[in-house]
């Protein structure tokens, strides 16, 4: 049986040794490069991607059209009507001589958002993202939901929080949102 670290080398390539052990690997620190042994050669390993990109075509929730050189792509909200999932957070990536050379967006987190509540209706300063709120009441969480007859502390549309009972005036509310 072989020890470990004769079947894992990490060296410079020019100290890679000869062939002969075959599923022995080699990392050439020098390159980043990595190698298996198939009994008689080096086999070079593809680990992760790699190149560069030479033509980006977009299609939703992607905008911005077919880009071979350089250009700006933009991330658009996904709809039921477009493909894939994308998080609605102003995300532009820029590709530059078929490379991306840039990828940035908007701040999207609110943190600590003190909610004053009139009876059991409280509005936010913005829309969160559907599902991305924490709403805490006296530093305790609670447990969002919609009328049903399952236990809830609150629902949300749009702005607009709407609690399961009517909040006391010495009650504190902070909510945690992506908007």
């Amino acid at each position: 049986m072989a020890l470990l670290e004769n079947m894992i080398i990490r060296d410079v390539y020019s100290a890679i040794p000869a062939a002969g052990i075959p599923g022995r690997l080699f990392f050439a620190d020098d390159t980043n490069q990595a190698y298996r042994d198939n009994g008689s050669t080096w086999d070079l390993v593809l680990i992760g991607g790699g190149g560069a990109v030479s033509s980006v075509a977009t299609t939703l929730p992607i905008i911005g059209g077919t880009i071979t050189t350089t250009g700006t792509i933009g991330v658009n909200n996904a709809t039921s009507s477009t493909v894939g999932v994308v998080k609605p957070d102003n995300t532009t990536i820029t590709i530059s001589s078929g490379v991306i050379s840039a990828v940035s967006s908007a701040p999207s987190f609110v943190d600590n958002e003190i909610i004053s509540f009139t009876g059991t209706s409280g509005t936010l300063a913005n829309t969160p993202v559907t599902g991305s709120e924490h709403l805490y009441k006296n530093g305790q969480r609670l447990i969002p939901g919609s009328p049903s007859p399952f236990s809830y502390d609150y629902s949300v549309s749009g702005a607009v929080i709407t609690l399961a009972i009517v909040a006391l005036v010495s009650d504190q509310f902070v909510c945690d949102y992506r908007k």
